[in-house]
Protein backbone atom coordinates (compact mmCIF):
# COMPACT_ATOMS: atom_id res chain seq x y z
CA UNK A 1 0.00 0.00 0.00
CA UNK A 2 1.57 3.18 -1.03
CA UNK A 3 2.13 6.35 1.37
CA UNK A 4 -0.81 7.81 0.42
CA UNK A 5 -3.44 4.98 0.82
CA UNK A 6 -2.25 4.35 4.54
CA UNK A 7 -3.08 8.28 5.75
CA UNK A 8 -6.10 8.04 3.83
CA UNK A 9 -7.20 4.85 5.65
CA UNK A 10 -5.80 6.51 8.76
CA UNK A 11 -8.06 9.44 8.44
CA UNK A 12 -11.01 7.33 8.52
CA UNK A 13 -10.57 5.22 11.48
CA UNK A 14 -10.00 8.58 12.91
CA UNK A 15 -12.54 10.31 11.70
CA UNK A 16 -15.28 7.17 12.99
CA UNK A 17 -14.01 6.99 16.06
CA UNK A 18 -14.56 10.93 16.61
CA UNK A 19 -17.95 10.41 15.63
CA UNK A 20 -18.54 8.27 17.87
CA UNK A 21 -17.14 9.55 20.78
CA UNK A 22 -19.37 12.96 20.20
CA UNK A 23 -22.50 10.40 20.04
CA UNK A 24 -21.89 8.66 22.97
CA UNK A 25 -20.80 11.35 25.43
CA UNK A 26 -23.48 13.54 24.34
CA UNK A 27 -26.46 14.14 26.75
CA UNK A 28 -29.76 13.32 26.20
CA UNK A 29 -32.35 15.93 25.94
CA UNK A 30 -34.80 15.72 28.94
CA UNK A 31 -37.93 14.97 26.67
CA UNK A 32 -35.91 11.65 24.86
CA UNK A 33 -36.05 10.58 28.82
CA UNK A 34 -37.50 6.76 28.82
CA UNK A 35 -39.88 5.91 32.27
CA UNK A 36 -38.71 3.48 34.15
CA UNK A 37 -40.64 0.52 34.32
CA UNK A 38 -41.37 -1.58 37.35
CA UNK A 39 -40.16 -5.20 36.32
CA UNK A 40 -43.04 -6.83 38.47
CA UNK A 41 -45.80 -4.82 36.53
CA UNK A 42 -47.35 -7.19 34.04
CA UNK A 43 -49.20 -5.89 31.04
CA UNK A 44 -52.14 -3.43 31.54
CA UNK A 45 -51.29 -2.89 35.01
CA UNK A 46 -50.72 0.84 36.00
CA UNK A 47 -49.08 2.69 38.90
CA UNK A 48 -51.35 4.72 41.21
CA UNK A 49 -54.39 4.28 39.53
CA UNK A 50 -57.66 4.93 41.30
CA UNK A 51 -59.51 1.31 42.04
CA UNK A 52 -62.98 2.53 40.90
CA UNK A 53 -61.18 2.77 37.57
CA UNK A 54 -60.08 -1.12 37.42
CA UNK A 55 -61.52 -1.87 33.81
CA UNK A 56 -61.18 -5.71 35.76
CA UNK A 57 -63.63 -4.37 38.42
CA UNK A 58 -66.94 -6.38 38.70
CA UNK A 59 -70.29 -4.28 38.29
CA UNK A 60 -71.65 -3.19 41.61
CA UNK A 61 -68.43 -4.07 43.42
CA UNK A 62 -67.06 -0.30 44.90
CA UNK A 63 -64.01 -1.03 47.59
CA UNK A 64 -64.93 0.35 51.14
CA UNK A 65 -62.51 2.16 53.25
CA UNK A 66 -60.62 -0.50 54.31
CA UNK A 67 -60.10 -2.00 50.51
CA UNK A 68 -62.41 -4.51 51.02
CA UNK A 69 -65.10 -5.30 47.97
CA UNK A 70 -68.92 -4.60 48.83
CA UNK A 71 -72.18 -5.60 46.63
CA UNK A 72 -74.39 -2.21 46.54
CA UNK A 73 -76.99 -4.67 45.53
CA UNK A 74 -79.52 -5.00 48.34
CA UNK A 75 -79.81 -8.20 50.46
CA UNK A 76 -83.55 -9.61 50.37
CA UNK A 77 -84.52 -10.71 53.84
CA UNK A 78 -87.65 -12.28 54.43
CA UNK A 79 -88.04 -11.50 58.27
CA UNK A 80 -88.87 -8.27 57.48
CA UNK A 81 -91.43 -9.08 55.72
CA UNK A 82 -93.05 -11.44 58.69
CA UNK A 83 -92.33 -8.72 61.39
CA UNK A 84 -94.54 -6.25 59.35
CA UNK A 85 -96.98 -8.83 58.49
CA UNK A 86 -97.45 -9.69 62.62
CA UNK A 87 -97.83 -6.11 63.25
CA UNK A 88 -99.78 -5.14 60.95
CA UNK A 89 -102.19 -7.94 61.59
CA UNK A 90 -102.56 -6.91 64.96
CA UNK A 91 -103.44 -3.05 64.34
CA UNK A 92 -106.49 -4.87 61.99
CA UNK A 93 -107.66 -7.06 65.06
CA UNK A 94 -107.31 -3.89 67.64
CA UNK A 95 -108.45 -1.41 65.51
CA UNK A 96 -111.65 -3.45 64.80
CA UNK A 97 -112.14 -3.88 68.76
CA UNK A 98 -112.12 -0.08 69.55
CA UNK A 99 -114.43 0.71 66.52
CA UNK A 100 -116.66 -1.69 67.90
CA UNK A 101 -116.09 0.20 71.63
CA UNK A 102 -116.56 3.57 69.65
CA UNK A 103 -119.68 2.88 68.13
CA UNK A 104 -121.69 1.60 71.59
CA UNK A 105 -120.07 4.80 73.46
CA UNK A 106 -118.96 7.28 71.44
CA UNK A 107 -120.71 10.52 72.39
CA UNK A 108 -120.82 12.69 68.82
CA UNK A 109 -121.90 11.07 65.76
CA UNK A 110 -118.32 11.65 64.32
CA UNK A 111 -117.48 9.71 66.67
CA UNK A 112 -119.72 7.00 66.12
CA UNK A 113 -119.18 6.66 62.36
CA UNK A 114 -115.34 6.84 62.48
CA UNK A 115 -115.53 3.61 64.84
CA UNK A 116 -117.83 1.77 62.19
CA UNK A 117 -115.34 2.84 59.50
CA UNK A 118 -112.71 1.56 61.84
CA UNK A 119 -114.22 -1.85 62.25
CA UNK A 120 -115.55 -2.12 58.19
CA UNK A 121 -112.02 -1.12 56.18
CA UNK A 122 -109.65 -2.83 58.84
CA UNK A 123 -111.79 -6.14 58.66
CA UNK A 124 -111.86 -5.98 54.85
CA UNK A 125 -107.90 -5.49 55.16
CA UNK A 126 -107.38 -8.57 57.79
CA UNK A 127 -108.64 -10.64 54.90
CA UNK A 128 -106.95 -9.04 52.31
CA UNK A 129 -103.94 -9.97 54.27
CA UNK A 130 -104.74 -13.76 55.12
CA UNK A 131 -103.74 -14.72 51.55
CA UNK A 132 -100.45 -12.65 52.13
CA UNK A 133 -99.92 -14.39 55.42
CA UNK A 134 -100.19 -17.83 54.60
CA UNK A 135 -97.56 -17.88 51.81
CA UNK A 136 -95.30 -16.59 54.40
CA UNK A 137 -95.67 -18.78 56.98
CA UNK A 138 -97.51 -16.34 59.30
CA UNK A 139 -100.70 -16.63 61.63
CA UNK A 140 -103.04 -13.87 62.24
CA UNK A 141 -103.77 -12.73 65.60
CA UNK A 142 -106.87 -13.47 66.83
CA UNK A 143 -107.64 -11.23 69.70
CA UNK A 144 -106.10 -7.81 71.29
CA UNK A 145 -102.96 -7.51 72.17
CA UNK A 146 -102.38 -6.79 75.92
CA UNK A 147 -101.21 -2.94 74.72
CA UNK A 148 -104.60 -2.88 73.04
CA UNK A 149 -106.68 -4.63 75.87
CA UNK A 150 -105.16 -2.45 78.55
CA UNK A 151 -105.93 0.99 76.99
CA UNK A 152 -109.73 -0.39 75.89
CA UNK A 153 -110.27 -0.97 79.57
CA UNK A 154 -109.28 2.39 79.88
CA UNK A 155 -111.21 4.02 77.64
CA UNK A 156 -114.41 1.78 78.59
CA UNK A 157 -114.67 4.21 82.00
CA UNK A 158 -114.46 7.24 80.22
CA UNK A 159 -117.86 8.46 78.57
CA UNK A 160 -119.30 11.99 76.72
CA UNK A 161 -116.42 14.15 75.72
CA UNK A 162 -114.11 12.51 77.43
CA UNK A 163 -114.67 9.67 75.31
CA UNK A 164 -114.68 11.05 72.16
CA UNK A 165 -111.52 13.34 73.11
CA UNK A 166 -109.30 10.29 74.70
CA UNK A 167 -110.58 7.46 71.35
CA UNK A 168 -109.58 10.20 68.94
CA UNK A 169 -106.09 11.06 70.24
CA UNK A 170 -105.42 7.23 70.37
CA UNK A 171 -106.24 6.90 67.23
CA UNK A 172 -104.37 9.66 65.51
CA UNK A 173 -101.59 9.04 67.21
CA UNK A 174 -101.69 5.43 66.43
CA UNK A 175 -102.34 5.65 62.51
CA UNK A 176 -98.71 8.17 62.07
CA UNK A 177 -97.24 4.84 63.46
CA UNK A 178 -99.18 2.35 60.90
CA UNK A 179 -98.35 4.84 57.91
CA UNK A 180 -94.69 4.71 58.51
CA UNK A 181 -94.73 1.11 59.39
CA UNK A 182 -96.40 1.18 55.82
CA UNK A 183 -94.08 3.38 53.72
CA UNK A 184 -90.59 1.35 55.55
CA UNK A 185 -92.32 -2.21 54.07
CA UNK A 186 -93.04 -0.39 50.88
CA UNK A 187 -89.54 0.88 50.69
CA UNK A 188 -87.54 -1.94 52.30
CA UNK A 189 -90.07 -4.69 52.04
CA UNK A 190 -88.25 -7.99 50.26
CA UNK A 191 -91.49 -9.87 49.08
CA UNK A 192 -93.48 -8.57 45.78
CA UNK A 193 -97.18 -9.79 47.46
CA UNK A 194 -95.94 -8.42 50.69
CA UNK A 195 -95.06 -4.99 49.34
CA UNK A 196 -98.15 -5.09 47.23
CA UNK A 197 -100.36 -5.11 50.24
CA UNK A 198 -98.95 -2.23 51.66
CA UNK A 199 -98.98 0.12 48.48
CA UNK A 200 -102.79 -0.64 48.53
CA UNK A 201 -103.49 -0.33 52.15
CA UNK A 202 -101.47 3.16 52.59
CA UNK A 203 -104.52 5.37 50.84
CA UNK A 204 -106.85 3.86 53.66
CA UNK A 205 -105.05 4.45 56.83
CA UNK A 206 -104.05 8.05 55.05
CA UNK A 207 -107.39 9.02 54.80
CA UNK A 208 -108.45 7.53 58.48
CA UNK A 209 -105.76 9.99 59.86
CA UNK A 210 -107.55 12.70 57.81
CA UNK A 211 -110.63 11.52 59.08
CA UNK A 212 -109.42 11.08 63.03
CA UNK A 213 -107.85 14.72 62.30
CA UNK A 214 -110.94 16.36 61.49
CA UNK A 215 -113.37 14.99 64.03
CA UNK A 216 -110.57 15.88 66.80
CA UNK A 217 -110.84 19.32 65.08
CA UNK A 218 -114.69 19.20 66.29
CA UNK A 219 -114.94 17.88 69.71
CA UNK A 220 -111.71 19.59 70.74
CA UNK A 221 -109.26 16.24 71.05
CA UNK A 222 -106.04 18.23 70.42
CA UNK A 223 -102.27 17.00 71.27
CA UNK A 224 -101.06 13.53 71.43
CA UNK A 225 -101.26 10.09 73.01
CA UNK A 226 -99.10 7.09 72.66
CA UNK A 227 -100.99 5.67 70.06
CA UNK A 228 -100.50 2.16 72.02
CA UNK A 229 -102.05 -1.08 70.77
CA UNK A 230 -101.58 -0.06 67.69
CA UNK A 231 -98.20 -0.65 67.27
Amino acid sequence: MTLNGKITARSVLAGGAFVVALILGAPQPSGAQMPQQNPSQTPGQYPNQNPSQNPNRTPNQFPDQTGNQQSTRNTPNPQTDKNFIKKVAQINVDEQKLGELAQQKGYSDAVKDFGKRMVDDHSNAESQLKDVAQKQGVTLPARADSKASKFEQQLSAKSGAQFDQAYLKHMIAGHKKAIALLKQEIRSGSDPDVKSYAQNTLPTIQEHLRMAQQAAGKTGASGSATGAGLL
